[in-house]
């Protein structure tokens, strides 16, 4: 029997320093709806698959920082039949999948304008009917971001690891990990609550802790588990 093709998906780990301590860090974990099919219940990271707007060239061209030469070149990707992904396929797309799913799931915003100054979007009330727009399929990113004049702050993406999901899994994903320092601009997080149950600040020993506890009420699976292992000692400042 054929496997299911993964497709391709970004996760985004958001991380934050308690006080001035950028070796003292929490990381930002989103547990999913009970009634979800794929993994619900389960605490996990940010994130969802990459779709086609997402690579558009139109899209793309609102990406400051990274190149889509660079993208390929941090991926390690030699040629697209590497990943078996159409040539259509711009690798680009896991860094601005990731700033739309962080947007869509969290209401956090990774922009900036065209001088590179990051804006405060949760004190703008119509960021917030843009978010649930893009969310119902009324407008697409890209809209939203030639008509406000922003651009995906793509760099501010550290692209960390790859992880796929196991062929016996009736749905699968080829997914790229990055981690983000949280925007200190934008205070308020707000979780979509048709995903998101609940959501946690919690540092990575803490969350480890718990799973050797094989505590009830904290369910995840392998990439989240390896991902707190190495963010343990994780230094903040290697972010940018």
């Amino acid at each position: 029997m054929k496997g299911v093709k993964p497709l391709p998906a970004t996760t985004i780990i958001l991380l934050r320093s308690i006080g001035n301590d950028t070796k003292n860090i929490e990381v930002l974990m989103t547990k999913r709806q009970n009634y979800l099919k794929f993994l619900g219940g389960y605490y996990v990271f940010p994130g969802g698959k990459v779709e086609e707007q997402d690579y558009s060239d139109v899209n793309l061209s609102r990406v400051k920082g990274i190149s889509q030469k660079d993208a390929r070149k941090i991926l390690k990707i030699k040629n697209n039949n590497d990943d078996k992904i159409s040539l259509e396929f711009n690798y680009l797309g896991y860094w601005t999948a990731g700033i739309r799913e962080l947007f869509e799931e969290i209401g956090i915003l990774l922009a900036t304008n065209k001088f590179n100054d990051p804006i405060p979007f949760q004190s703008v009330e119509k960021f917030k009917d843009y978010r649930f727009k893009i969310i119902n399929n009324e407008i697409t990113m890209y809209e939203m971001m030639v008509k406000e004049d922003l651009y995906y702050s793509a760099e501010k993406l550290t692209y960390y690891n790859r992880f796929i999901t196991p062929k016996f899994s009736p749905k699968r994903f080829d997914t790229r990990f990055f981690i983000c320092k949280f925007p200190g601009e934008q205070i308020k997080i707000d979780p979509y609550e048709k995903e998101i149950s609940e959501l946690i600040w919690i540092k990575p020993n803490d969350a480890l802790n718990r799973i050797q506890k094989k505590d009830p009420n904290f369910k995840l699976i392998f990439p989240q588990i390896a991902s707190l292992k190495d963010l343990e000692y994780f230094d903040l400042n290697l972010l940018i």
